[in-house]
């Protein structure tokens, strides 16, 4: 748990220093739990890396991942993302496609 607190308090703090670190725990944690807080906070870090990771995670065997990369895609409203997410419309797994609406202009929550 203390891994999964870490990047939440992390995730409030804007600095390049901050969203290395967000990258870096997202693409080699062991910890689901701290990967998918990372994931979640990449939404408030608005960097081209940031979206390519995002875009990245519309790929993952884990439909919550993909959820909150949509999420987090819709929330940083860069137009280089809606390629991706268009494409994460056709995800096939039971009730993913209502999951992503929220996070392609709703409220941002499911």
């Amino acid at each position: 748990m203390v891994g999964r607190e870490m990047v939440r308090a992390l995730s409030g703090i804007r600095s390049s220093e901050v969203t290395d670190t967000l990258l870096s725990l997202l693409k080699t944690h062991n910890l689901i739990d701290v990967r998918l807080e990372a994931v979640k906070a990449m939404g408030d870090l608005p960097r081209a890396d940031v979206t390519e990771a995002l875009l990245g995670i519309l790929k993952d065997e884990n439909p919550i991942f993909r959820m909150w990369a949509v999420i987090s895609l819709g929330k940083l409203k860069d137009p280089l993302a809606i390629p991706g997410l268009l494409e994460s419309l056709k995800d096939e797994d039971e009730g993913s496609e209502d999951k992503c609406h929220p996070g392609t202009g709703g409220d941002g929550r499911p």
